[in-house]
């Protein structure tokens, strides 16, 4: 229903009939609710109207409150709430919000059976929810679980599965960030090789690339400020001027970005013909 506004409106109408319609304590009912619960954020992604989030995430609450304990549903209807709940704290920073989320997210998680497709990205959301918590209250245990997660979400994830790639990149952001606070080399090893793996992984033509590969460049340039190994340098050269090539064709916020990261990383340096390219 994304891609055309009409059919999103008509879907939403669709299904507060079908709730409307439902007598007290159906078990349709809670998949009715969550189905509209989704309808309202797609349009919140679409128009910014708070009053569709707040109206989601009702709803969602709704379908989690009737949905029956030990139901297969319950985690999807958990997970959407969280889903909900995580864009209303993006949009206030309001840290009740996150704090919300990141509950349901583990009740999601632990309500999810272990050999579940599912599993992977409910433990990514979580994961993501904790980051955000660290980024706004710099608490080294949620970076701690953050990173912990993360990795239980890759190997729960099919090597070669095109969705390990942006779980990949969601770990070495984490494991910069714990660099950044305990100024370990084996942080920033271990960043690489997530970024690293998350690019494998990644179609060459995808609209993320271009940020992923910044992601790289920005990650072997720290090392290189503390190495002064010159094959890092030359790596994290070649990755901006991809990723701000790539980026014109895929992704032009990203080039922007790679662009600007190169150029005053060259002007640092003093490599004026480079600043100048970038």
């Amino acid at each position: 229903h994304a891609g055309n506004p009409a059919d999103l409106e008509q879907a939403i109408q669709g299904f507060e009939d079908a709730i409307n319609q439902s007598p007290p304590g159906s078990s349709e009912l809670p998949g009715y609710l969550s189905n509209l619960g989704n309808a309202l954020d797609n349009r919140y992604g679409r128009t910014g109207s708070l009053e569709d989030l707040e109206r989601a995430i009702t709803t969602h609450r709704q379908a989690v409150e009737q949905t029956p304990d030990g139901s297969p549903s319950k985690p999807i209807h958990l997970n959407n709430l969280g889903n909900a709940l995580r864009n209303r704290h993006t949009r206030t920073r309001n840290l009740t919000d996150l704090e919300q989320a990141i509950a349901v997210y583990q009740q999601a998680v632990e309500l999810t059976l272990p050999d579940s497709v599912f599993l992977a990205s409910r433990l990514n959301n979580l994961a993501n929810s904790l980051r955000d918590r660290y980024i706004q209250t710099e608490n080294l245990a949620d970076l701690a679980a953050t990173i912990q997660n993360y990795r239980q979400a890759i190997a729960q994830t099919p090597s070669g599965s095109s969705e390990i790639a942006p779980i990949q990149n969601n770990l070495g952001n984490a494991l910069r960030d714990q660099f950044h606070h305990t100024g370990q080399l084996s942080d920033l090893n271990q960043a690489i090789t997530a970024y690293e793996q998350g690019i494998e992984a990644t179609s060459p033509h995808s609209p993320e690339l271009p940020g992923r590969q910044n992601n790289l460049a920005s990650t072997l340039k720290d090392r290189f400020t503390q190495t002064t190994e010159r094959s890092d340098l030359e790596q994290a050269t070649d990755l901006f001027e991809q990723a701000a090539t790539l980026g014109l064709q895929v992704a032009p916020e990203a080039a922007v970005l790679a662009s600007r990261s190169w150029g005053e990383w060259d002007t640092e340096r003093k490599t004026w013909h480079e600043a100048d390219t970038a």
